[in-house]
């Protein structure tokens, strides 16, 4: 296992299973970088890349194609083999086996070679858009920063995000990482110029911006309090609303009040930022 990961570790860039490296560091990297755009006001461009079901889309016979250019021992190699080529597999349905068909694409789940197998096929994918128009970082072009299966692509014009896109989009049809790049393949690409409000005060309450309907008709508003101070229920911004104790505040209570705080949600529903 050691002997393969020597030769599959160098150039798997940044925080992809990597040891010592977690979520945090990506984040890190990217803050970092957004912060020295605001000082130093360069022109940041990023597309976040979310591929669908990565572990099920590697195709054995491009992996393996990888793995013969990286000189891996002939032992090695054929361990590998053994373990993803010629595996059949059926599905029963109510005690009867459908017939036997070949596996040809997807890396084992729980095995320890996985992460390391779609590190190197994704590696493979975005090799090309190293020299591309990214950001320079000490004197290094930054095309991208990757955590597992989830990549944002990193430029410093819309024309050149529009070109790594392009080139990230037609690499995953080559390697058939099923056909999704955010869902923009074989579609017209282009950058949306929207800002939306990520969270609103609501009876007190910070909420994020996951639907205010949604909230209601689930019958509560939840947000942050400040620590040590118990949590706001639904019943609590709700008795405030209509300034009555929540302990006298009962089931029927509310029911004599539904006008009331009906009008208040159409109200609220109605603003420009909701």
């Amino acid at each position: 296992m050691t002997r393969i990961r020597s030769k599959t570790r160098p150039g798997i860039g940044e925080s992809r299973f990597v040891p010592n490296k977690r979520t945090r560091n990506a984040i890190f990297t990217l803050s970092m970088l957004m912060e020295r755009a605001v000082e130093v006001q360069p022109d940041v461009y990023l597309c976040f890349i979310d591929y669908s079901k990565a572990l099920d889309k590697v195709k054995h016979s491009e992996l393996f194609g990888i793995l013969d250019q990286l000189n891996i021992d002939g032992k090695d190699l054929r361990i590998l083999r053994n373990l993803y080529w010629e595996k059949m597999a059926a599905i029963r349905i109510d005690g009867e086996y459908t017939g036997f068909t070949e596996i040809k694409r997807g890396v084992r789940q729980s095995c320890v070679l996985s992460p390391d197998l779609l590190n190197l096929y994704s590696e493979v994918i975005l090799r090309n858009i190293t020299d591309m128009g990214g950001v320079k970082v000490g004197g290094r072009n930054s095309t991208n920063l990757k955590y597992a299966d989830d990549t944002v692509l990193i430029a410093n014009s819309q024309e050149n995000l529009h070109a790594l896109l392009s080139v990230v989009t037609y690499e995953s049809e080559k390697k058939k990482t099923n056909e999704e790049v955010l869902r923009l393949t074989d579609t017209d690409r282009s950058l949306l110029r929207l800002l939306r409000k990520r969270q609103m005060e609501f009876f007190g309450q910070i909420n994020r911006h996951d639907g205010l309907e949604k909230l209601m008709l689930h019958g509560k508003v939840e947000g942050r309090c400040a620590r040590g101070q118990q949590r706001q229920t639904f019943m609590d911004s709700l008795s405030r609303f209509i300034n009555t104790p929540n302990k006298s505040l009962s089931k029927l209570d509310i029911f004599r009040q539904t006008e009331a705080w009906k009008s208040l949600i159409v109200d609220v529903c109605a603003r420009p930022d909701t």
